[in-house]
């Protein structure tokens, strides 16, 4: 499994403005699901947390 970082930033993003970057993305190329895990679901995301795309 390829894991590729597709959202970086300074300091963590919210929820909110993952979906907002992400739905666009997800929905041009057909993806029926997504999950978000890790220090975003926790919500104790930090600079070094990332949001990464499994295929």
């Amino acid at each position: 499994m390829d894991e590729v970082v597709i959202l970086r930033g300074p300091a963590p993003l919210d929820v909110d403005e993952i979906k907002q970057r992400i739905v666009p993305l997800l929905r041009q190329h057909g993806a029926t699901a997504a999950f978000l895990f890790g220090s975003y679901a926790r919500g104790d995301a930090d600079a070094w947390s990332d949001v990464v795309h499994s295929s």
